[in-house]
């Protein structure tokens, strides 16, 4: 319709500066629609359609002008009703046009995944949850429930806030048959502390009980057991907290509290119980430092600084945990601390192919097996050279021949480190446990190396392949096994937000907290209210705002703000004495800027 306007428009010899408002006049709209803008006019062009304003009267083609508005303001007026109709569906489509192809890949995968299942008899446990909730629909006290009802009277749910709906539908028939039996039951979670909405966590489960159970499918078992839970049930909102020091308490209390305006209305009332009573009374301390020109560098250096700090004041590393949003933060913080001499435990430094001593073996492996690659010769001799010698790599590279011709074992030997070879050992265990001893690497205390000899145990054991065989396998999955972290070892603690919900630690240090909050990387998946497509997912952009999933973004936008409060709730509420906290002072859209660095600058309770 814009064009065909636009077309008229060119056909009478008429441009945008014979009609009124020059640039701003219905020419520049019907450009904008035909350039793909989809958007209603603004008050200022539509006043001109609706008042009969069409040509400029200082331009000699006015009356020309004038003797199209009548046609130009039906395009106009049919543009504007079609824009208003038709353009929030619009908006979705393109918006689920994006994912389309992808869409269609999951689509082809799934079908490979029920061909494997139906070979290999096997079910996925989130089916498992699935066909227990069909039964349960169309069947209320099903036989199983019956069985277990008799051996068990009463049920314990921990961390209830982030029990899934497949879960809570499939657990409820138990609830109400013990407490029709008049049993007692416990429920024990938190909403502050939901942090797994992306596993099908549902704090509203949680929350509103026990008057009402959250049942937005209108789940025939909930809808029915809910007098039950309305009539028997209590709630018991826990004010003491026994974990931190006064200081930290009535930090978080004013901190969350006064962030608890950034909710929606709706989700507001999680945090209305927020503040807690402390009993210790010990002396506790909090610190924060929030700056423009924090980078990477300057927040690992806050790090080392508040570890050297806590260790003057007598505390041990094992005192110490370091707790931030990502794993990628994680593994760098776990290197930083690690070349600065400290030691560290992460799950990226429990991985058996990322410590240095095993690495060092599997790179001497891979030389016995390929003496003449030049690629695995560099990789042994650094660490080689960093491990057995105590030298800079560099230094050992520009000594030795780069031509390629010198073999790793010769250098080694020279050194008085003869390379050991595979083929003079019966098995793969051996040949493994000499490399260890040829090179003076102490097997009892160092943990990683027993696990390495385990795997090659296992590998053996299984397969009673050889030396190739087993750095292939190595590569694919050996290198990913991860040790069970020891017991009492003192070593500072690195880990997510995720990995440390339920712990507490002495001294907690929250580096990075400038992640960016960006909802536009939220995925939610919609069903059954398509023509076309039975189900599909979306980005929570800002097109579908526009579009006729509107009230879908509103209610995400809400559960994302929580989500990410909550996280820094999780993250301030595991010391038990001190909390060191840094972060980037820029981006609006993170805890940092938009958070934090607001309170920090009308709060009393801190100098």
């Amino acid at each position: 319709m814009a064009k065909e306007a636009l077309d008229l428009i060119a056909s009478k010899g008429l441009e945008q500066d014979d009609f009124v408002g020059k640039s701003s006049s219905i020419v520049s709209y019907f450009k904008k629609v035909s350039a793909g803008k989809y958007e209603l006019a603004s008050d200022k062009i539509s006043g001109y359609v609706y008042d009969g304003k069409w040509g400029h009267k200082d331009s000699p083609n006015q009356h020309v002008a004038e003797g199209i508005g009548d046609l130009l303001g039906q395009y106009f007026r049919q543009l504007q009703q079609s824009i208003e109709k038709d353009y929030a569906t619009f908006s979705l489509n393109r918006e689920i046009l994006k994912n389309l192809n992808n869409l269609s890949l999951l689509n082809h995968l799934l079908q490979i995944i029920n061909e494997v299942k139906e070979e290999e008899n096997v079910l996925l446990i989130s089916e498992f949850y699935q066909r227990i909730a069909d039964v349960i629909v169309n069947e209320p006290v099903p036989f199983i429930y019956e069985r277990l009802g008799v051996r068990y009277q009463h049920f314990l749910l921990d961390e209830f806030q982030d029990t899934s709906r497949l879960q809570w539908v499939n657990i409820v028939p138990l609830l109400e048959n013990s407490l029709s039996y008049g049993n007692v039951n416990l429920i024990v979670g938190d909403g502050k502390q939901a942090i797994y909405r992306w596993r099908n966590g549902e704090v509203e489960q949680f929350t509103r009980l026990p008057n009402e159970l959250y049942n937005p499918e209108n789940v025939k078992v909930l809808r029915e057991a809910e007098p039950k839970f309305r009539e028997e049930g209590d709630k018991f909102s826990l004010k003491k907290n026994f974990r931190s020091c006064p200081e930290i308490v009535r930090f978080n209390n004013a901190l969350f509290k006064e962030l608890q305006s950034v909710l929606p209305k709706e989700l507001s009332y999680i945090y209305d119980d927020v503040e807690q009573e402390p009993t210790g009374s010990g002396q506790g301390y909090v610190e924060l430092l929030l700056d423009q020109s924090l980078g990477e560098e300057e927040q690992l250096d806050y790090i080392h600084t508040t570890v050297k700090k806590v260790l003057e004041t007598g505390y041990r590393q094992r005192d110490i945990c370091v707790i931030t949003r990502s794993n990628k933060k994680c593994a760098r913080i776990a290197q930083y601390l690690t070349e600065k001499k400290f030691k560290v435990i992460s799950a990226d430094s429990l991985l058996l192919g990322n410590e240095q001593t095993v690495q060092f073996i599997i790179n001497v492996m891979y030389t016995v097996l390929h003496p003449a690659s030049k690629n695995y010769r560099i990789k042994a001799l650094e660490h080689f050279s960093r491990l057995i010698l105590n030298r800079d790599p560099r230094e050992m590279l520009t000594e030795v021949d780069d031509s390629g011709q010198i073999i790793f074992g010769e250098i080694s030997a020279a050194y008085g480190y003869p390379i050991v070879e595979d083929r003079h050992f019966i098995n793969l265990f051996e040949f493994t446990e000499e490399l260890i001893n040829a090179y003076k690497l102490d097997l009892k205390a160092n943990p990683y190396l027993q696990f390495l000899l385990e795997q090659v145990h296992l590998f053996e054991k299984r397969t009673n392949s050889g030396l190739r065989d087993f750095l292939d396998w190595y590569v694919e999955h050996g290198s990913k096994a991860s040790l069970t972290s020891p017991e009492g070892a003192d070593a500072i603690r690195v880990m997510t937000i995720h990995k440390a919900k339920g712990l507490q630690f002495p001294v907690v240090i929250c580096p990075f907290t400038d992640w960016k909050m960006e909802i536009n990387r939220q995925l939610t998946w919609i069903e059954g209210d398509h023509e076309k497509l039975p189900a599909y997912y979306l980005y929570m952009t800002r097109n579908v705002q526009e579009s006729s999933q509107k009230q879908v973004y509103e209610t995400e936008e809400g559960k994302f703000v929580l989500d990410n409060l909550n996280l820094l709730y999780v993250a301030f509420t595991r010391p038990e004495v001190a909390l060191f906290v840094c972060g980037k002072d820029n981006a609006a859209s993170s805890p940092a800027r938009g958070w934090l660095a607001p309170f920090v600058r009308q709060s009393d309770l801190l100098t």
